[in-house]
């Protein structure tokens, strides 16, 4: 078994605001290998909160706080709708 490296493990992690989402969606969470996002409506969250989170996932994911596997198949996930 190979393994993997500490950057291999390491996602690169953010929120966007988006102004190109689906109609009817507020999140739409994105995995690629060796990267998590989440796409947020504009409206639905503030620059400072995006700024906020993003610093946070830095934080976690540059300290070794969170490991993620990428193996097996990388698809998209599903969209989050408004509940409102």
């Amino acid at each position: 078994m190979t393994q993997r490296t500490a950057a291999q493990k390491t996602p690169a992690a953010r929120f966007e605001i988006s102004d190109d989402l689906p109609t009817g969606i507020v999140l739409l969470p994105i995995e690629r290998r060796g990267e998590v996002l989440w796409l947020v409506r504009r409206g639905h969250m503030t620059p400072e909160l995006c700024e906020s989170l993003n610093a946070h996932l830095t934080h976690i994911t540059r300290h070794g706080l969170w490991e993620h596997n990428w193996g097996g198949s990388v698809e998209q996930t599903r969209p989050y709708a408004s509940a409102c």
